[in-house]
């Protein structure tokens, strides 16, 4: 079964042109970068209007919109993608799919409530630990969605993909605790804090989280049910929770100031934003994968900083332009684009590099060579198949046309090194 679940999802992925995945991840960093802005601008104009009118934007009444949002916009986009029929039709469509495949549309129940159990625990471990340790273990959720990918997806990453997501939790952990060093004057209630028990939450916030997003991607490749019409569900099930919180937490506020109290122009783009990137996610996870979803918003979160220092005078220290550069070293790692640079051929592969080269000039400047290649060319070191760390084991020649290309010289490397003596007689 576990395999019937790679294959498939492994087609599905196959099947999706490179600029269609390229397309889907490039919106998903502008729409992040969007809602991180408008995010800070709705909160700023919460805070003047709570000062002058006592009524300010609820982060509660928001998600609710949002959840009422998405519910709207998928049902738009199975009409206008997947229907082409009327409004009656496309409401037959999500009855049909929901009714032939119960199973399925329960499923999504499981990460929805993951999601819900996460975000709480996260606000739990923030009673306990600073805000460096928080925003480290932020980053460690990347990791938990490669450990989440190998188990659930049977997903084989390599050393070079789990070195490129090392590097991109360390450099997204350098990002944000740049953001927040101007609060690290401000501890907060010393006797409050528990450390070990705000680590111990905080961990399981991060393999809730990562167990949740890999589990929607394994439900979403692996049903016959719309990605919209998924949407649709996980926005149902998402609304009266969002409901009850507004419900338990802010009925007092609602009943005096109103529902879309402070609702600005600010408030209003960031909720539309943020329904609409609760629909490109889907669309990410289900042509391209969690993982690469992870490095769309790392990358989103160096933008948000960068403007952040244009617009509001954010000071961008050497600790943030290290993690910046940590950011697009991991993103092009992982998608193995620095093999092919100047100077990376004699790096080794899980860094990112070809492997070691044994000579860097010409040919008769390292004498000691085993196979004669003509003057000028280079020769290389070619790992074992399937081990990035494993000894050289055969000498190739890049362009010789006596020697073999690079794609033979790997092909062959399985076999072991050539016999000298063909080599010679050949």
């Amino acid at each position: 079964m576990e395999n019937k679940v790679h294959e498939e999802e492994t087609a599905i992925v196959s099947r999706t042109p490179v600029v269609v995945k390229i397309g889907l991840l490039g919106a998903l960093l502008v729409q992040n970068t969007l809602l991180n802005v408008a995010a800070r601008r709705s909160r700023v104009q919460a805070s003047k209007d709570e000062e002058l009118s006592g009524c300010g934007f609820l982060t509660t009444t928001s998600v609710v919109t949002t959840e009422v949002l998405k519910l709207g916009l998928s049902f738009l986009l199975l009409h206008m993608l997947e229907s082409h029929g009327s409004l009656g039709e496309t409401v037959f469509m999500v009855g049909r799919q929901t009714r032939d495949n119960p199973t399925d549309g329960l499923k999504i129940v499981v990460p929805a409530a993951c999601y819900v159990v996460s975000n709480n625990l996260v606000l739990i471990s923030g009673d306990y630990l600073e805000a460096p340790l928080l925003v480290l273990f932020g980053g460690l959720r990347i990791l938990a969605v490669g450990m989440c990918s190998v188990a659930l997806l049977r997903r084989e990453l390599g050393a070079r993909r789990w070195t490129a997501l090392l590097a991109l939790t360390t450099s997204i952990v350098c990002v944000q605790l740049d953001k927040h060093r101007a609060s690290a004057d401000h501890a907060g209630d010393e006797g409050k804090k528990n450390l070990l028990l705000g680590l111990a939450v905080a961990a399981l916030a991060c393999a809730v989280s990562g167990f949740a997003g890999v589990y929607f991607e394994l439900v979403l490749k692996n049903s016959p049910i719309s990605v919209w019409v998924r949407n649709l569900h996980l926005a149902a099930i998402s609304l009266p929770f969002a409901t009850m919180a507004v419900l338990t937490k802010d009925r007092d506020t609602v009943s005096s100031c109103g529902f879309f109290a402070g609702y600005g122009g600010a408030a209003w783009t960031y909720v539309a934003v943020k329904a609409a990137g609760g629909l490109l996610i889907a669309a990410v996870i289900k042509h391209a994968d969690n993982l690469l979803k992870c490095f769309a918003t790392a990358a989103s979160v160096v933008s948000v900083a960068i403007i952040s220092a244009l617009l509001y005078n954010f000071h961008l220290s050497p600790m943030f332009f290290l993690g910046a550069s940590g950011v697009v070293y991991s993103t092009l790692l992982y998608g193995d684009a620095l093999k092919d640079l100047p100077g990376f051929g004699p790096i080794p592969t899980f860094l990112g590099g070809r492997g070691r080269r044994i000579c860097c000039g010409p040919i008769d400047a390292v004498p000691y060579l085993p196979n004669s290649l003509p003057k000028g060319e280079e020769g290389y070191f070619i790992p074992a198949k399937g081990d990035d760390d494993a000894s050289p084991r055969l000498l190739a020649s890049s362009t010789s046309p006596r020697g073999r290309t690079p794609a033979a010289a790997a092909a062959a490397a399985a076999d072991g090194p050539p016999n000298d003596n063909s080599e010679n007689n050949a």
